[in-house]
């Protein structure tokens, strides 16, 4: 099953105004192709550290939207592992 929200543009306003502060899985991609999937104990932190970390695989990618899901953390892992089978993103961790 594909990530239960929408995506949101993948800029530091939106991911301070929406993304949590808490655990869970997220998925940033581009208008071609899922980038990247991953799990955060800070979703809000992992995705800021993406987005001004600029010279890698991801960045250079041009990603340009983002999601995210809510998830504890012993069903983190499986949910990251069963989006990657999924969705096939470009770079996994």
């Amino acid at each position: 099953m594909p990530f239960q929200l929408k995506t949101f543009v993948f800029d530091e306003y939106t991911i301070r105004q929406l993304a949590p502060t808490g655990p869970g899985v997220y998925g940033i991609a581009n208008s071609e192709n899922w980038i990247y999937i991953g799990a955060a104990h800070s979703l809000e932190s992992v995705l800021l550290r993406h987005l001004n970390e600029t010279d890698t695989h991801v960045m250079q990618r041009n990603p340009t939207v983002f999601t995210w899901e809510k998830s504890p953390a012993e069903d983190r892992m499986q949910r990251k592992s069963a989006l990657i089978e999924e969705l096939k993103p470009l770079f996994r961790e």
